[in-house]
């Protein structure tokens, strides 16, 4: 039997890019991480919904995709359903894609601050997987009642240059 070593980092673009003043260097947000868990992301993955992207132009999609390229993040744009939901179709794939990754993984770190998290941490967690919570300014209080751990990203991962978008450089 092959022992789970793999650790996966899903971010909630939407949620993080909001909270962080519509920036997000997926660069110091990965080292951070990393620095934090004393561990290699084995997984990275970005999700967002596809009006989000189509909203955005050319130009700011390229940049995020190749951003994401460059430090190693995996983009996934979700269709908005044809049927409305009450719960956020992202938050939706994003639960499923955990739970499709759950027997590869040991460690799960999602980048978000969004309360609707909290059933798939307790899921995973009682599968023994560790969960973990990055965020960078008020997180759902019941997210981090479940986490096995949490930590703000906002101190030392804000942008020097407010016009530095999406870069580690």
């Amino acid at each position: 039997m092959e022992t789970k070593q793999k650790s996966l980092l899903v971010l909630d673009f939407q949620n993080l890019w909001r909270t962080m003043g519509k920036k997000l260097p997926l660069a110091e947000v990965r080292n951070k991480i990393e620095a934090k868990q004393h561990a290699h992301v084995s997984m990275a993955t970005i999700f967002l919904a596809q009006y989000f992207v189509a909203e955005r132009g050319s130009v700011w999609e390229r940049k995020l995709y190749e951003d994401a390229e460059r430090f190693g993040f995996e983009v996934r744009v979700v269709p908005r359903p044809s049927v409305c939901q009450e719960m956020d179709f992202v938050d939706i794939a994003i639960m499923d894609y955990c739970r499709q990754k759950a027997p590869e993984i040991k460690s799960l770190i999602i980048g978000t601050g969004d309360g609707d998290f909290k059933p798939i941490f307790i899921d995973l967690r009682a599968r023994g997987i560790e969960v973990s919570l990055a965020y960078y300014d008020m997180p759902s209080i019941n997210l981090l009642r479940v986490a096995s751990h949490h930590f703000q990203l906002k101190a030392g991962c804000m942008c020097q240059n407010r016009k530095r978008f999406l870069s580690g450089r």
